[in-house]
């Protein structure tokens, strides 16, 4: 993405919050997957999905809380989800009850999650996410 050179060691190429893969997905910047998990040809394009599936996918079913959105994101069958959300909500000072109203919000989550689901802290910033965010036009839908 043109002015962002973002880095980061995903488990995935860079997937940073771990997305499944699909057929079904035409993510933009997809270049295939490994062990079930997409891998992107640029970590701008992993954020790109991530924040897709949070701001878009998950608000048309309801999802706009972020207790919420890491007990869809990380199930207690697959993740140690009360675990997950008090990380999330340490990382980002957001009540997990509280109403996600804006996009620097969600730019909060997204890195406080990528770096649960990598284990270690991101190369990037919240800043960061915020800026793929709004290069790539993603709204609150």
């Amino acid at each position: 993405m043109e002015g962002l050179d973002l880095k980061m060691m995903c488990k995935y190429k860079n997937n940073p919050l771990n997305i499944r893969y699909s057929g079904f997905n035409r993510w933009q910047g997809l270049e295939g997957e490994r062990n079930g998990f997409c891998e992107f040809s640029e970590l701008s394009y992993g954020i790109r999905a991530a924040a897709i599936i949070l701001m878009r996918s998950y608000r048309k079913q309801g999802i706009d809380k972020m207790r919420s959105l890491v007990r869809r994101w990380a199930p207690p069958s697959e993740n140690p989800t009360e675990k997950y959300l008090e990380f999330v909500r340490n990382k980002t000072k957001i009540w997990p009850d509280e109403a996600l109203r804006q996009p620097a919000q969600y730019a909060l989550i997204i890195w406080a999650m990528a770096w649960f689901e990598q284990g270690t802290k991101t190369a990037f910033s919240p800043a960061d996410v915020l800026k793929v965010i709004n290069q790539f036009k993603i709204t609150l839908q």
